[in-house]
């Protein structure tokens, strides 16, 4: 059976990127980008927090909309800790300018799955979260419908089981956007958007329906319903088309790899829809399949490479990032490859291949963060915010922090004109269930020199810094656990004072005069 988002147990080398924060006194290092209308080329620039939020959970998504009509994106985050998803947790609105919370609305258990739509035509986007079921303490299984201007309850629907996605779209033709839902009680659901009341339902198969998403695949202006499924790979798991007004089948299919994903949109420019669908079969191998939406009929396929067919999962982002007015297709993963691919949609041919990035890339968004007039891509790489080009997938900044990000979106914060960055995870935690210091950034970018880098291998697990050769500038120690080294860096040029290798793994280093001889030990 697959393991839903399941622990990730390989380290990460985190140290690194302290060297350069301490060093920068900035926690972001650029690595290799263009210029920018900062003063500034894009190898000086960085990054830094307008503001950081602590909530009581793991943020796992974030959103932004502006929600108190100060012209100002804010922030919708969902908390979900995947070990402790039946803890009570929130959504919550964090006023996008000041990082102040807007308001608070809890569930029984974690936040699985959240998107937007303006539910109630107000002009304000509301916010549909899926809950987990818990079978301990006050299981939750409900879709939660929540008012974006105040936090209240519009209303909710109970499946009684996990939602593992939520999609937003018109099922019934009112004026009113509708719900899809993703099920891991093996059921499609359709909610009146407006009531809270059932449209429809449809049974695919057998487990696990992992993903949905909406569009008007048949032309009779109504949305239709795209699902991705799984039960194991190697037995029947089913991908399709329902029509929006009934939940009847258009399409299916049954395949022996896992359907991990899905997305609708016309990314070829022909006018008509595609589904492209995201899958990883008992090889570990992850490909995506991008199919005619009306028909289920393959147009083409990219294999991905390695992807985990357990803990693996796969992103599908529709976006022209290429500025020539089509919609181009941009792909992420979890448990996979450490790279983002870019396809302009009509072959399988990519555009490019990011460098390698320093984590999965488990979640993407865009927005020219730099001010340079050229977007960006931002991805959520693990331990790490890491920014794109959209041009060709090569790195600019990254900001790092002392945990997992998760989620990331973009927004114009500070209202200086240029896009920033907010992200969701969690850092710096404490306690059982684990609560994080910080979970909730909104970063800008700003010129910051990066001094020097120093590559000491992975598995870093701490760092002390005192001036070791008495030139009066602060050198850096670290160690790790790989090959169970210290390595002393010179503060002033980066270059390696000495290095020591021990027989166990090292986790912790301290600096101080011990044998009071006068120099630093």
């Amino acid at each position: 059976m697959r393991k839903k988002h399941a622990k990730k147990t390989t380290a990460v080398a985190i140290l690194t990127v302290g060297l350069l924060a301490l060093l920068t006194a900035s926690p972001f290092s650029q690595e290799r980008g263009i210029g920018s209308n900062f003063g500034a080329s894009a190898d000086t620039l960085a990054a830094e927090p307008i503001w950081i939020y602590d909530s009581d959970l793991y943020v796992k998504h974030v959103e932004v909309a502006d929600l108190n009509g100060d012209n100002i994106p804010d922030v919708i985050a969902g908390e979900y800790d995947m070990t402790y998803y039946g803890e009570p947790s929130r959504v919550i609105a964090i006023d996008g300018q000041t990082g102040d919370t807007l308001w608070t609305y809890l569930l029984d258990d974690g936040v699985r799955s959240m998107t937007i739509g303006d539910l109630n035509n107000d002009g304000v986007m509301d916010v549909v979260a899926g809950a987990s079921y818990h079978s301990t303490g006050t299981p939750d299984g409900r879709i939660h419908a929540i008012n974006g201007t105040d936090g209240s309850q519009l209303w909710t629907f109970y499946t009684g089981a996990t939602n593992q996605d939520v999609a937003i779209g018109n099922f019934n033709g009112d004026v009113y956007p509708d719900v899809a839902v993703a099920c891991f009680d093996d059921y499609v659901y359709a909610v009146n958007g407006e009531t809270g009341a059932q449209l429809w339902k449809k049974l695919i198969g057998s487990m696990w329906v992992n993903a949905v998403a909406t569009g008007d695949v048949n032309g009779d202006d109504t949305d239709d319903v795209a699902f991705a499924h799984e039960y194991l790979t190697n037995y029947d798991n089913y991908f399709g088309v329902l029509d929006g007004t009934d939940g009847a089948f258009i399409w299916d299919s049954t395949v022996t790899y896992a359907v991990l994903a899905v997305l609708v949109d016309d990314i070829d420019d022909d006018g008509q829809l595609e589904t492209v669908f995201g899958g990883v079969n008992s090889s570990d191998q992850g490909t995506i399949y991008v199919r005619n939406a009306l028909t289920g009929a393959l147009e083409w396929e990219y294999n991905l490479g390695y992807l985990h067919h357990v803990n693996g999962d796969i992103t599908l982002h529709a976006y022209d990032i290429d500025s020539d007015t089509d919609l181009d297709l941009v792909v992420g993963n979890s448990v996979g490859t450490y790279h983002v691919y870019a396809f302009d949609g009509d072959n399988n041919t990519p555009m490019w291949i990011s460098e390698t990035l320093d984590g999965y890339p488990k979640d993407l968004a865009f927005g020219d963060v730099t001010g340079d007039g050229n977007l960006n891509v931002i991805a959520a790489t693990y331990d790490r915010v890491q920014v794109l080009e959209a041009t060709d997938g090569s790195k600019t900044w990254y900001y790092s922090v002392a945990g997992t990000i998760a989620s990331v979106g973009s927004g114009d914060f500070d209202d200086d004109g240029i896009m920033d960055v907010a992200a969701g995870g969690g850092a710096e935690s404490s306690g059982t269930p684990p609560n994080p210091g910080k979970s909730v950034w909104a970063l800008k970018t700003v010129p910051s020199p990066l001094l020097w880098e120093f590559d000491f291998g992975e598995y870093g697990n701490a760092l002390a810094i005192d001036d070791l050769n008495g030139d009066e500038y602060l050198d850096v120690v670290v160690v790790s656990s790989l090959d169970d080294k210290a390595v002393a860096i010179n503060g002033e040029t980066g270059t390696e004072l000495w290095k020591w290798i021990g027989t166990e793994n090292l986790f912790a280093v301290t600096t101080g005069d011990f044998d009071n001889n006068g120099q630093i030990d």
